[in-house]
């Protein structure tokens, strides 16, 4: 307590220096006048009593320096004697104070706008069950990787894996919608997912449900899940429209779930619906990205020996399917393909940054 108590004392007289200088000086001036008195009743001169007194006080400088030492703060009192040297040294210049300040907060600010992502994406995993058993799985080919594959090789991966618990596939590019909730109607950014979409994220709707199997059948009725977001801004936090059918795209969809506000894509997304692709294997036109959930205890690795295995039966059994060029299968941690997509989205493309982001 007694150290706390000098330690507290030691700081406030950092910010009273001036007046505690003064006294100082004044203190010092008093004793030395004592002194000089006391020298020439001994018979000295009024030239030799003070020389005398100040060789006995050890010299006026060197007794306030040493005081000051023990008295405050050493190293933050400079550094308030620095700032407020800075400080009146600014005052003085109003344009350059104006430039620095400037640079300052410009500097700031893209050091703010760089961070967030990276901490968001790179710094820290995303906010997904077990993030290190969420992957891409992207085709290898001569060329290099390639971020895509068709719906029948998709089809046939999702089979006949002995890896993966899900592996659901997903729009390379998204699209557009109206979604008519009032007078006027609200373009949003929708995709296309498969049923196992959220379940290979492991991040279920938070209100209502999540795709299923029949859903995403060709001729199935048209439902779609809403972000959080959307839902919050365009229906006003509304539990009662889960069930409800909306005009979206021109066609009547009914809203089945709503995501957490917390949901994290490989782009800005604020509504899905199912693919419904064919179930015949007949489509290999269409192009999609393709993430999975491994099994507890599987590595990348043997994901993606289990994956190439599979690539040799496609080869055999459907010719054709799988091009010539390509190699091997890849499967990378699906937090990578985000942080890409975003950096992209961040610095490469003239407009604001996405909300999954």
């Amino acid at each position: 307590m007694k150290t706390l108590r000098s330690f507290v004392r030691r700081l406030c007289d950092v910010f009273r220096s001036e007046e505690l200088d003064r006294n100082l000086s004044d203190e010092l001036v008093s004793h030395l006048a004592m002194h000089i008195e006391d020298n020439v009743r001994a018979g000295m001169s009024q030239e030799q009593a003070r020389r005398a007194a100040l060789l006995k006080l050890g010299g006026v400088e060197q007794v306030k320096e040493s005081h000051r030492d023990r008295r405050g703060l050493p190293m933050l009192e400079s550094v308030w004697q620095d700032l407020r040297f800075a400080v009146r040294m600014l005052g003085k210049s109003p344009g350059f104070t104006f430039l620095a300040v400037l640079t300052l907060a410009l500097g700031i600010g893209a050091n703010v706008a760089i961070f967030t992502p990276i901490n968001g994406l790179i710094l820290r995993p995303l906010p997904y069950p077990q993030p290190d058993r969420v992957v891409q799985v992207d085709r290898q080919t001569k060329e290099g990787p390639y971020y895509g594959m068709n719906s029948m090789e998709f089809r046939l991966y999702q089979r006949r894996n002995q890896t993966f618990e899900y592996l659901a596939a997903y729009d390379m590019l998204g699209s557009g919608l109206s979604l008519h909730t009032g007078a006027q109607p609200e373009l949003i950014q929708s995709r296309r997912v498969c049923a196992d979409f959220f379940r290979a994220i492991g991040i279920p709707p938070v209100m209502g449900r999540d795709f299923t199997a029949e859903d995403d059948r060709p001729g199935a009725a048209p439902v779609f899940i809403l972000s959080y977001g959307i839902w919050k801004s365009l229906l006003n936090s509304n539990p009662a429209v889960i069930g409800q059918t909306v005009r979206m795209g021109g066609e009547s969809y009914t809203l089945i779930g709503i995501t957490p506000a917390n949901f994290v894509s490989s782009r800005e997304t604020e509504a899905w619906v199912p693919l419904r692709t064919a179930e015949d294997l007949s489509d290999h036109a269409s192009a999609f990205h393709v993430i999975g959930r491994l099994r507890p205890g599987i590595s990348y690795e043997f994901a993606r020996e289990d994956l190439g295995a599979v690539q040799q039966h496609i080869r055999q059994d459907y010719p054709g399917v799988i091009e010539p060029n390509q190699l091997g299968v890849l499967v990378t941690l699906y937090q990578d393909r985000v942080v890409v997509t975003c950096v992209r989205c961040c610095f490469c493309l003239p407009r604001p940054l996405p909300a999954s982001c």
